[in-house]
Formats: C-alpha cells, sequence, structure tokens
C-alpha cells in the first residue's frame, strides 16, 4: 500500500466516523424535537424540507472541543430572510458596531412538559435541578460572533438562535440569512452543528465560533433555545437583549415554604458580581425577627422555593473554597427594633454568575430556622438597569 493509498483510507474512515456520527446526532435531534412541547416540532418539519435536496455529503458539526466541517451547503434555508448585516451604533469609521448580546435561561415551561423539572436529570443525585444560566454574543470585526455557554442543571444537547422573539412563540426554525449562507445551526437530516456536553453535577461550559448571517441588532430579542436531554424533550430557553454594563442577580423573598411562625418576612436581595469572579451580596428586609444579630442569610444548592426539599443547603464549590455562606464567612444580617435589615457583604462561592442563576436565597432567624426564600433571577440586559 502506497503513501497516498494510506492517506486515502485514513481520510475515508475518518469521514466515514464522521458521517455515522452526524446520523446518530440527527437521530437524536428527531427524537428530540418529536418528545419536545407541540410548538417546536414544526422546527423538524422545516429542516427536513430545508435538507431534502442536499448532498449526503455535505455537513458540519461542533462539539465544545473539535468542529469538523465538510463540505459547506449551498442551498437556501428557512431562516430569517434577507436583512442585510447591519447593527449597533456607528463608530469613529462610520460603520455600525455591533454590540455584546446576553440572554439568561430557564427552562421553557408548558402545558405538555408540565412535570419535565421533576423528571428530565434522574442521574443527578437528590431532588432535581432546574435548568439556568447565561449564553453570550460577542461579535467579532467579520460579523461572526463567539457564543458562550456558562449554565447549569444540564445533561447536554445542543442549541440555535430561534426565528420567534419570546419563549411562549419561538416561531417554526432557527434563525439565519438564508438568502446568503447555509444553515448554521442544523446540517444534513437535522443534525445539530452547535453541541454542547454537561459534567455529572450538569454544569456545561462551552464557547463556539457561529455566523448566522446577522449582526447584533438583527439577533436581539430573538429567543436562543437549548434542546437539552437528547430525547428527554427538555426544552431551555432565554431572549437575548443587549448586555448591560454590570449584571446582577435579583431575588423577591417571600415566607419560606411550610414556615408556619409569626414572622412575615418580605423584600429583596441584590447580588452584584465583579471581575474577579467574587460579588457583594445586598439585602433590604422586613418583616423579621426584632433585633436579630448575626442571623444568616445564603445562597442554596435548590432552585425552587415551591418546597423545603427543593431548596436543599448552602451552595458552594467545595474545591475551589470553603464554605462562606456561615457566621465566620460574614453571611449575616442584624435587623432593628422593628425588624428590617438593609446592609450587605462581600462573598465568594466558587461559581459563576450563570451558576447562580435560578438558585434559591433562605433568610434564618436567631434560632437557625428558615423564614423566607426567594429564587435568584438574573438582571444582565441594558433596559433592565433602570428598573433596579
Amino acid at each position: 500500500t502506497t503513501k497516498h493509498q494510506y492517506n486515502t483510507i485514513t481520510i475515508n474512515m475518518k469521514f466515514a466516523f464522521l458521517t455515522a456520527t452526524a446520523c446518530i446526532l440527527a437521530e437524536t435531534a428527531h427524537a428530540q424535537i418529536s418528545a419536545a412541547p407541540g410548538h417546536l416540532r414544526g422546527w423538524e418539519k422545516a429542516a427536513d424540507s430545508e435538507f431534502g435536496a442536499v448532498s449526503p455529503m455535505s455537513f458540519s458539526m461542533t462539539t465544545n472541543n473539535e468542529s469538523f466541517v465538510i463540505a459547506s451547503s449551498s442551498s437556501g434555508g428557512r431562516g430569517g430572510g434577507s436583512k442585510s448585516r447591519k447593527s449597533g451604533k456607528a463608530g469613529k469609521n462610520g460603520k455600525k458596531r455591533n454590540q455584546s448580546l446576553i440572554a439568561t435561561l430557564a427552562l421553557l415551561e408548558s402545558p405538555e412538559r408540565a412535570t419535565a423539572d421533576a423528571t428530565a436529570h434522574a442521574e443527578i443525585s437528590g431532588p432535581p435541578t432546574k435548568p439556568s444560566g447565561t449564553v453570550s454574543l460577542n461579535y467579532n470585526p467579520d460579523g461572526s460572533f463567539l457564543l458562550s455557554l456558562d449554565a447549569a442543571g444540564l445533561s447536554g444537547g445542543f442549541v440555535a438562535i430561534s426565528s420567534g422573539t419570546s419563549c411562549s412563540d419561538i416561531g417554526p426554525g432557527p434563525y439565519y440569512d438564508d438568502n446568503s449562507m447555509s444553515n448554521p445551526w442544523f446540517g444534513m437530516g437535522f443534525s445539530p452543528r452547535i453541541v454542547y456536553e454537561a459534567s455529572e453535577e450538569g454544569f456545561s461550559n462551552g464557547a463556539w465560533r457561529v455566523d448566522n448571517g446577522f449582526g447584533s441588532q438583527e439577533n436581539d430579542g430573538h429567543a436562543f433555545i437549548m434542546f437539552d436531554g437528547y430525547g428527554e424533550g427538555l426544552v431551555v430557553c432565554g431572549v437575548l437583549g443587549v448586555a448591560g454594563d454590570r449584571m446582577l442577580l435579583a431575588a423577591e423573598m417571600d415566607v419560606y415554604p411550610g414556615y408556619e411562625g409569626g414572622l412575615n418576612v418580605a423584600g429583596s436581595v441584590r447580588v452584584t458580581y465583579r471581575k474577579d469572579g467574587t460579588f457583594k451580596f445586598r439585602y433590604n428586609l422586613e418583616g423579621l425577627e426584632a433585633d436579630c444579630e448575626g442571623c444568616g442569610i445564603h445562597i442554596h444548592e435548590g432552585t425552587s422555593c415551591d418546597s423545603h426539599e427543593l431548596v436543599k443547603g448552602h451552595y458552594w464549590d467545595d474545591e475551589v473554597v470553603e464554605d462562606l455562606w456561615t457566621t465566620a464567612g460574614g453571611a449575616t444580617y442584624d435587623s432593628d427594633a422593628e425588624g428590617n435589615a438593609e446592609g450587605y457583604f462581600n462573598v465568594y462561592n466558587g461559581y459563576s454568575f450563570g451558576k447562580n442563576v435560578g438558585h434559591a436565597v433562605v433568610v434564618h432567624a436567631q434560632s437557625g430556622a428558615r423564614v423566607a426564600c426567594g429564587v435568584l433571577e438574573g438582571i444582565v440586559h441594558e433596559s433592565e438597569m433602570g428598573n433596579l
């Protein structure tokens, strides 16, 4: 066998492997959409119609660690239309400047998936964790963008920007300029091109270079969709918006689930991140126990205040930092004689902004009893900052 023949055989074997992998991904993608809520199933039909005449030699697949692109398709897609690539504010040279976009992610609720958060991640020990996190789009000079994912409560799957502009109506299919490019989100037979993985704990971080033919002005306001679970039908969604100068987490506090004492705690918590990953934890509470000194207030592992079991215990990465949700760690408040408390402390729990999104905050009484609970929501869009 000559060196040329050997190389040819090697290339053919690699191609066969990639083709088989693409077929497997396509099958799981079909299963995923088929199991998803009814308003998502049109995506499968749109993809079938789009790629019906495409050569089977044409596909692209991307994972967190590797990227394979073979014979990009030249056929038109079912994307967002013929909008030109323009967005953002004008720069010094008169050209439009793209702005960074971001979305906070949450489980896409629907009547058909009312119990999805309770069944989708059986491999994660303990009560299930709802998906949460952030996705960011940071534009390159050529109009492409770096898509970065920072999320939790996942098991692996694939993603796309939707033609829809809300998580209640995500549109008929993925969003891209079908007049200038092939589908950047799905290849032959609906095989996904942007695939993410997750750790045993359900954490997922990844980054991919993507070009859907649109700048930030066009992508702004569109829904970002994650099909998680490879056939489980779990769908995660967030609406893209212009990223603010800062990122906040906010929780509105209410009575702790099952608490039957005499306190009626209400108020708010604001968490502001710094570049080094530490954050300022600010609280403004009322209805507390009078003159409560050194009483605890913490972020917990759970992602719901619906029941005591779902709130769980303190949330921190024990491979990075010790548990600072303690008196020694400074995670406390002092109330006055009227049961009011306002203040802040600085803390670090080892988790990023995206991995703290959606987690429960718990307020304790002097005895240690849990008296209030609230879930942290991400405040990341420039348009939202004026409300705080």
